[in-house]
């Protein structure tokens, strides 16, 4: 793989995280149905295991919603036509009457489709704890 297609790759995984996090924080369902893949495993930092349509049914229900995302670190190495992302971002889970704010860890792997275009496959986060005061 040459140095340009390479950073080209790295370039679209990371404008498709991005994608991803406004698309969540928006409740833009259209762009999350194009960025994940129908295959999509979604890790929460729960623990819950969720699927790209039961996630999307709850998103466009207004079960959940997202708000205040933002990255602060982010990683890609590519393999081939497939990218691993590492990440860490902060974002808040309104669920009914409670928000939480989460302070998180992610790791996604994204695949290349014969067409050229970048999709989530799988993503996990994990809470990173509050510093102790």
């Amino acid at each position: 793989m040459s140095t340009q297609t390479t950073e080209a790759g790295i370039a679209a995984v990371l404008e498709g995280e991005r994608a991803r996090l406004r698309a969540f924080c928006s409740g833009d369902v259209a762009t999350l149905d194009r960025l994940l893949s129908d295959e999509l495993t979604y890790t929460h930092s729960n623990g819950m295991i969720e699927g790209k349509a039961p996630f999307l049914e709850r998103l466009a229900a207004g079960r959940v919603r997202f708000a205040n995302g933002e990255v602060s670190e982010a990683s890609v190495r590519l393999l081939g036509d497939t990218a691993i992302y590492n990440g860490r971002f902060g974002l808040t889970v309104i669920s009914g009457e409670r928000e939480v704010h989460l302070d998180s860890r992610q790791l996604s792997v994204w695949q290349r489709h014969s067409d050229g275009q970048w999709q989530q496959i799988a993503t996990a986060s994990s809470r990173i704890p509050p510093e102790p005061s």
